[in-house]
């Protein structure tokens, strides 16, 4: 089945140069940092949805919240500190590539900072985390529709 999948990506993406071009790079998986190599090439699914997540994700309040979740949770084992930091700094430019690539600098605001410090801080076994989210994001959206440009919510100083 995962063939397949890959053969109907390859197959779509013949009208696509530049995206396939993209795949032919080398995949970081974001869970276990694993390299993967040319996935385009070498049919590797995961590797695939990997850079087309990383370079094509639309920008969103979520998509930003995963990065800087990604960002705030990236650690180096220690074996790897004390045999290889220079991998390291690697996986640290990679991560920074990424918020150039997307630019999301420009999302830092105190409200999504907040959030995203709430939202790692809660145990993701709690059920209500979730709802947590799920309000917080609403009340972003509200920020940013908010009719009144002298409503108290543009002011980037009251928080949820």
């Amino acid at each position: 089945a995962t063939r397949q999948i890959v053969t109907k990506i390859k197959s779509a993406l013949s009208k696509f140069p530049t995206i396939a071009s993209a795949l032919k790079g080398t995949a970081t998986v974001r869970s276990t940092r694993e390299e993967i190599p040319n996935p385009f090439e070498n049919e590797n699914l995961t590797g695939i949805v990997e850079i087309l997540f990383d370079r094509y994700q639309k920008k969103s309040f979520v998509s930003f919240t995963n990065a800087l979740i990604d960002a705030m949770n990236w650690k180096l084992s220690e074996e790897d500190t004390l045999k290889n930091p220079s991998k390291g700094v690697s996986e640290v430019q990679q991560l920074y590539a990424t918020w150039e690539r997307k630019d999301l600098w420009v999302q830092l605001t105190k409200d999504l900072f907040f959030s995203v410090i709430l939202m790692k801080g809660l145990h993701p076994s709690v059920s209500f985390r979730r709802e947590v989210l799920t309000e917080t994001t609403k009340y972003i959206q509200h920020l940013n529709t908010a009719d009144d440009e002298f409503s108290p919510l543009r002011d980037p100083s009251v928080m949820p």
